[in-house]
């Protein structure tokens, strides 16, 4: 499952070209940057601060909004990786940074979330998708 995660990083930010080194990524893993990791419960929050994420969230007990304001200082975050969608996918939306970009790669929740199109525009967000899957078929050199 790990290799999956990873693999969808590779794609979201160094073949898309979307990422920055200096970001801070919400999600589980360290890519040169500060990770807040968002889990479902407290033992999932200790192994992602096991595996050196800079802050974690238990968003089953807390606000995740008012949690991610308060770690970045008020600012949110540059970039999410969302692989559950539904209602956190909701509350993402309330924690991107100007211009961040929010990467829809899953549907874990079993909710496929619509997107408001005034939230991008009052973020100046990005929205995008990746489906690992495809780029198995179309371009299977990227997944090398």
């Amino acid at each position: 499952r790990d290799v999956i995660q990873v693999t969808h990083v590779h794609i979201a930010f160094l073949v898309r070209r979307r990422f920055h080194r200096s970001t801070r990524i919400h999600f589980k893993f360290r890519i040169h940057s500060q990770v807040i990791a968002a889990c479902g419960s407290a033992a999932k929050c200790d192994l992602a601060r096991d595996k050196g994420a800079f802050a974690t969230i238990d968003y089953s007990s807390q606000p995740l909004h008012d949690k991610v304001k308060a770690i970045t200082e008020g600012r949110g975050v540059d970039v999410i990786m969302d692989f559950v969608g539904g209602d956190l996918f909701k509350q993402c939306l309330k924690c991107i940074a100007w211009e961040g970009r929010i990467v829809i790669v899953g549907f874990a929740s079993g909710s496929v979330q619509q997107i408001p199109a005034n939230a991008a525009l009052l973020n100046s967000c990005s929205i995008m998708g990746i489906w690992w899957g495809e780029y198995m078929q179309r371009a299977p050199e990227v997944l090398q």
